[in-house]
């Protein structure tokens, strides 16, 4: 629960902090050189990792280190000689964390990000000035055309594109070191996929996992686990369990999705692995509520999230820290890559041809010129991201390891938990995703790989139906259970495409967001800006609803509002985010 800042010849550390405070988080700045770095810190971080966070900030002589997140396995950094011993020890380290430093005798600045750059840091630099921050939100705004254009045609931010011009998110696994007086960089990477050499076995992967666990238990004996009905949640519930870990899970219900048979099967599974469930349900007001405004502070606008399930997350979390499934979904599954396709079939889905919907409400809301600097923008990006993988089922999961997980399109785990609590990402460890590198890449279709691994962990992952995005999976061995569930799945499928059949029968879909009152904020609408088309959206918003459009709309908006301190007050809402709750 902390984030960093660093200013040279830009900006001012106290605003730039400010801007990016959760609520009553305190901050430490300190001087480098002609700039200033900062460190915004919750009271409950102090202490964490046996003293190694501490307040965050870390002294020898006239150099500093601070960090955000959680470095695992490495010594208490004030037992160290010095600023290279601790880069060094940080670069060994497991655990998802970015650290900003001042090297006082070089007069370096210097990044470091986790191995695969999960904790965001992002860093614009001109001429004469340098300025780095966790969250995007801090920084001047222009938007950035293929940063938008990733945003609007994939849900995701490929690279180190930002939404913001000039703004650029830095690399995972790397050391990045800067001269703020000639402005000169020069980056070193210290982690990379290995592919050669057997997979690990199965009983080797537990058992990686299952220290993992135990690592993060150490430093937080009290946490919770989200809990859905798929692959991730089980896993992670029967990982602690193998520790000797037993917290307590959540479940969100949302009864929009088939009256909640997600979360049903998450509460049963949960009282399988002998765990408390908790079990919360979100209103259908959300996304018109000020905890809607709240996640797209926390997500720094960069997640698509209206009218998106997940994003109500975010909201029951109360400062216990939190076990998610990010990390396993990319190790263990065919993220993005169901068929096992190359990239360059990958293309087709990420980009998608002009007549795709996202690039025709695109058309509708945005002057040409900037339609053309997008499609431009996000071909050019593409190929970039795919020069140096090859063309084939490895390297589509290469790239969705590096892109999809650290910018995915659902709730970002390492944007808007933190805001909220500390993130244990159960796989966060550089062995285990280098041997997971070497395994063939079809093992892991059709969920084969994990089914493989959840039955070597605890047969009983797999003795209850899985819902998987819109399909449920059976069990091992197929029961009653599946049965009824299946038949009222297809029954709730029937009735969403033919709700008079289902009145005439007495039975109504349940559930279902109600339209967001933000939609019809007139400055939403009204606001001239130079890349709209003002015209077109006049006659968007007194023609037919435009469901894509208007989402897009609202994104576009929000992410202005969001850079420019608006957000809250462009939607007559409280002018910031609800204070972190503390059990």
């Amino acid at each position: 629960m902390q984030k960093l800042a660093a200013c040279f010849g830009a900006g001012d550390i106290d605003d730039i902090l400010a801007r990016q405070n959760p609520g009553d988080w305190t901050t430490t700045t300190v001087a480098a050189g002609t700039g200033r770095l900062g460190l915004l810190a919750h009271p409950r971080a102090a202490g964490r990792y046996e003293g190694l966070l501490g307040p965050g900030l870390h002294r020898w002589g006239n150099d500093c280190l601070l960090i955000a997140g959680g470095p695992l396995n490495v010594p208490a950094l004030a037992t160290l000689p010095d600023l290279d011993a601790a880069v060094a020890a940080l670069c060994a380290a497991d655990g998802t964390f970015a650290a900003i430093g001042w090297d006082a005798r070089r007069q370096r600045l210097l990044l470091i990000t986790d191995p695969m750059g999960l904790r965001p840091l992002h860093i614009r630099q001109e001429a004469g000035s340098i300025l780095v921050a966790s969250d995007t939100k801090v920084f001047p705004y222009e938007p950035d055309a293929a940063g938008w254009a990733a945003f609007i045609r994939c849900g995701e931010l490929i690279g180190d594109r930002t939404l913001a011009r000039g703004v650029r998110r830095v690399d995972g696994g790397q050391v990045v070191s800067i001269d703020p007086v000639t402005g000169v960089q020069e980056a070193r990477r210290y982690w990379h996929f290995e592919g050669e050499g057997a997979p690990p076995a199965l009983d080797d992967v537990i058992d990686l996992l299952v220290a993992n666990a135990r690592d993060y238990a150490r430093h937080f004996p009290q946490s919770q686990c989200l809990m859905s009905g798929g692959y991730d949640s089980r896993l992670i519930a029967f990982t602690l369990a193998r520790a000797g870990i037993h917290p307590p899970t959540l479940t969100v219900a949302h009864a929009d999705e088939y009256g909640d048979l997600d979360g049903r099967i998450a509460g049963r599974m949960a009282r399988l692995a002998g765990l408390e469930n908790r079990r919360v349900h979100p209103g259908e007001d959300f996304f018109s509520s000020p905890a809607f405004l709240d996640y797209l502070w926390a997500s720094d606008g960069t997640t698509p999230c209206l009218y998106l399930f997940i994003a109500q997350v975010a909201q029951f979390l109360d400062g216990t820290p939190t076990w998610e499934g990010n990390l396993p979904a990319g190790l263990f599954k065919a993220v993005r890559n169901p068929r096992g396709r190359g990239l360059t079939a990958l293309a087709d889905t990420m980009i998608g041809s002009p007549d795709k919907p996202a690039w025709q409400a695109a058309r509708r809301l945005f002057k040409p010129g900037f339609v053309a600097a997008m499609e431009d923008g996000l071909r050019h990006d593409w190929a970039q991201s795919v020069t140096d993988l090859p063309d084939d089922a490895a390297g589509v999961w290469q790239w969705a390891a590096c892109n999809h997980m650290r910018a995915r399109p659902g709730i970002n785990p390492f944007r808007v938990f933190p805001n909220r609590g500390e993130v244990l990402s159960l796989g966060a460890t550089q062995t285990l995703w280098q041997q997971m590198a070497r395994l063939d890449p079809l093992e892991r279709l059709d969920d084969a790989y994990v089914r493989r691994l959840l039955a070597r962990l605890d047969a009983r992952a797999l003795s209850l139906p899985l819902m998987h995005g819109n399909s449920l999976t059976p069990p091992t061995h197929r029961s009653l259970l599946y049965r009824a569930l299946n038949i009222e799945l297809h029954l709730r499928r029937f009735i969403e495409r033919h709700p008079s059949a289902g009145r005439l029968f007495g039975l109504t879909k349940t559930g279902g967001f109600a339209p967001s009152i933000f939609m019809a904020t007139d400055a939403l609408w009204t606001e001239d800006d130079p890349l709209l088309d003002m015209d077109a959206l006049r006659v968007l918003r007194q023609g037919p609803r435009d469901v894509i459009t208007e989402r897009m709309l609202l994104h576009w908006r929000a992410t202005r509002w969001l850079h420019e301190k608006r957000l809250f007050t462009q939607f007559n809402a409280p002018t910031a985010p609800t204070p972190l709750r503390t059990s």
